[in-house]
């Protein structure tokens, strides 16, 4: 796509050395532009943050146990107080019934990932607008 004209090289090497890019990850169209743009974090951390923000909203699992070894078993009338071998689990369910602050904020957060998505949409056109009217 890119030509090895020098003219043009050295036009893209300057609109595009303001913008931190360079001519070789750009030679691929937006696709390069795509990549360098989520290499710095401003597509993906959107899209990241999005994604946490729905996972708090769904159901959560989670457990944990414990083992003791006890030098002496201690018993009453049969009845053992500490055992020698003592094992302690515990499992929590956490289901979110209504909670409707918190899908606004999922639904902030999608439109934040979708405005970063269209933010560089914009970014690569400025840049080969510049780069048709340096050439």
């Amino acid at each position: 796509m890119i030509d090895n004209d020098a003219s043009l090289r050295f036009a893209l090497e300057a609109v595009l050395g303001d913008a931190g890019l360079t001519v070789e990850a750009c030679a691929n169209g937006s696709d390069g532009l795509l990549a360098v743009e989520a290499r710095f974090g401003r597509i993906a951390q959107p899209e990241a943050q999005a994604g946490e923000a729905m996972a708090r909203a769904r159901p959560g699992l989670s457990a944990g146990a414990t083992y003791t070894r006890n030098q002496w078993e201690v018993s009453f009338v049969g009845l053992s107080v500490l055992p020698c071998d003592q094992v302690d689990a515990a499992v929590t369910l956490s289901v979110p019934l209504v909670d409707l602050a918190k899908f606004a904020r999922i639904s902030a957060a999608d439109r934040s990932a979708q405005a970063a998505t269209y933010q560089q949409n914009v970014t690569a056109r400025e840049v080969e607008a510049q780069v048709v009217q340096l050439y």
